[in-house]
């Protein structure tokens, strides 16, 4: 499964009246309210996630951390995956769009 494809299930799965499909920084994203909480990167779905959450996807092998502006400067709550980890997105996906609410 491609990454885009993961994407669309996850819009569909994590979807309700307060998320929306929109463009963060050039690249479609999913956002509660006003906050972004998830970009499809190009092989990549970036999280915005903080604490134990963002810990444990930056623990999974390949995981990066990720900058909306593509900086390299750190300090950054989002983290990118690769479809190899489609097995967390929605777990993740869940976790972000929660604490873009809260």
């Amino acid at each position: 499964m491609r990454v885009s494809a993961s994407f669309e299930s996850l819009s569909a799965t994590v979807g309700g009246p307060l998320v929306t499909q929109c463009h963060f920084v050039g690249k479609t994203c999913l956002r509660f309210g006003d906050t972004p909480f998830l970009v499809q990167d190009g092989d990549r779905l970036a999280f915005r996630l903080r604490g134990t959450s963002l810990n444990h996807a930056l623990a999974l092998q390949g995981a990066a951390p990720w900058h909306p502006t593509g900086s390299a400067s750190g300090g950054s709550n989002w983290v990118a995956l690769r479809a190899e980890h489609r097995r967390h997105f929605a777990e993740f996906a869940r976790t972000a769009m929660e604490q873009a609410g809260g």
